[in-house]
């Protein structure tokens, strides 16, 4: 019995080391004495199956189509982030900017303003409290982080505020204009050519700001909406 299950153990053994030779190992070939074997490198096989065959010459075709189309066409035509960076589409749902931070309970607080995850309040003092899920990734030319109010905004006394979908503006006693967050549509800061029609139109002050998704209005002392 035992010498039985020793001689299937070698059989098999053997017929697995003839299948790794064959793999490995090439066939001789019986030629004939006027005949020559013809030794061919991988990279020969696979240009003789490419332009003798058409499936991979249609193959070939549409691989390099799309590498041009990935590659070459994005350089030619860059995808401009500020109408692609949906990032507000993948918050997962919460209700944390309603969980204003306890410290709000001893401030004389004059305004709040909501984003699309977040909230923004204002004291009496010109303090400003941020709180809520950022909504906003960090993208060169496109946005800052939300959460985030830069100290010298956090400096100033600021006396009103409006939020946007994903960035915030803010005016202080002296009557500057502030913003952050969401940049990429050029919301968070005042054109060159409507300072020059501030001007113009004599413009010493802001009576009321407004702000949605994708832009920013100020109404000055004026009258004129910018």
């Amino acid at each position: 019995m035992e010498n039985k299950e020793n001689g299937s153990a070698n059989k098999a053994a053997r017929s697995f080391g003839a299948m790794w030779l064959r793999l490995l190992k090439r066939d001789k070939l019986e030629l004939n004495v006027l005949e020559e074997e013809a030794l061919r490198t991988p990279a020969q096989t696979i240009m003789i199956n490419l332009f003798h065959k058409k499936m991979a010459i249609i193959g070939f075709c549409g691989f390099v189509a799309i590498v041009l189309f990935c590659f070459v066409g994005a350089a030619l035509r860059p995808l401009p982030l500020t109408y692609t960076e949906f990032t507000n589409s993948n918050l997962r749902p919460g209700r944390n900017f309603l969980n204003y931070p306890a410290s709000l309970a001893n401030k004389n607080v004059v305004k709040i303003v909501s984003g699309v995850s977040f909230s923004v309040a204002l004291d009496s003092n010109g303090d400003l409290t941020i709180w809520g899920t950022e909504c906003n990734l960090e993208l060169a030319g496109v946005a800052d982080y939300i959460m985030n109010i830069p100290d010298y905004i956090r400096d100033a006394h600021i006396v009103d505020i409006e939020s946007g979908g994903a960035h915030v503006i803010a005016e202080d006693i002296n009557g500057f204009f502030y913003a952050w967050g969401h940049f990429g549509h050029g919301q968070t800061e005042i054109p060159y050519d409507v300072h020059m029609e501030m001007a113009a139109d004599g413009f010493s002050g802001i009576n009321q700001m407004a702000a949605m998704t994708r832009w920013t209005a100020l109404l000055g002392d004026t009258g004129y909406v910018y």
